[in-house]
């Protein structure tokens, strides 16, 4: 079952065009890696994807939803969440009710099943290693655990598919391998996901299927190890001859 369809999407800033008539499947319960080299289209790609910018062309499908154009704020109650390469934590709060805000959306209360805020927060603390933490300031967190907040922020919403932006971007090997952990079990306890980044060989320790962009287009799909040989990929992405 396909859970997240693009077909032919297009957007344009002005005269430069950022993506040229992408299409993508993601199947449910897989995780789906999305590389290129800088300025390939791929922060544009989740921006349209999640509603936080329209198209110019194409639609988004989600779960068989029609769901282009639709605000960004829709497109996360309906249960397609992202999260953002530059995590923006709530400051001066403590880690326990940066999550906690994230609990009060409907979608969140509506999926609680009765629980309240707190106990559905602390439970998403735990899930990403983060329940000792709770009750600092998220000032004092170093830049790894925030990145592990931002995935709690956004499991907030259980949502259907989670886009992650360049997760393991900044970090230090220490600070890598627990999120890499983190996403491993997410994708084995059956969520769905989608996976922008520019570490390579983390990437590639998760997904069994990737999509390739440059210059607004795909150019390659398939496992990472057909897509390594891929003289275009070799090109365009790695830099090196074909």
């Amino acid at each position: 079952m396909r859970s997240l369809v693009a077909r032919d999407l297009q957007k344009r800033f002005g005269g430069l065009v950022a993506l040229a008539g992408v299409s993508l499947e993601v199947e449910q319960g897989e995780i789906l890696g999305v590389i290129g080299p800088n300025g390939a289209g791929k922060t544009t790609l989740f921006h349209v994807l999640s509603g936080f910018l329209p198209p110019d062309g194409g639609k988004v499908l989600f779960r068989g939803q029609d769901i282009t154009g639709l605000p960004s704020y829709t497109v996360a109650q309906l249960g397609l969440v992202r999260t953002f390469q530059l995590v923006r934590p709530f400051a001066g709060l403590t880690v326990l009710e940066n999550v906690v805000v994230a609990c009060t959306s409907a979608r969140s209360r509506r999926l609680s099943r009765g629980r309240s805020l707190q106990d559905r927060a602390w439970e998403l603390l735990r899930q990403v290693g983060l329940a000792h933490r709770a009750a600092e300031p998220v000032d004092h967190l170093p830049f790894g655990e925030l990145k592990r907040l931002e995935i709690a922020r956004a499991l907030a919403l259980s949502p259907d598919v989670l886009l992650l932006d360049e997760p393991f971007s900044g970090l230090s090997a220490a600070e890598t391998a627990p999120l890499l952990e983190l996403v491993r079990t997410l994708s084995q306890s059956g969520a769905t996901l989608v996976v922008v980044e520019h570490k390579l060989r983390e990437l590639m320790q998760l997904v069994r299927r990737v999509v390739v962009l440059d210059f607004g287009r795909v150019i390659a799909t398939g496992t990472p190890e057909e897509v390594a040989r891929n003289p275009a990929v070799v090109r365009a992405y790695l830099g090196g001859a074909a």
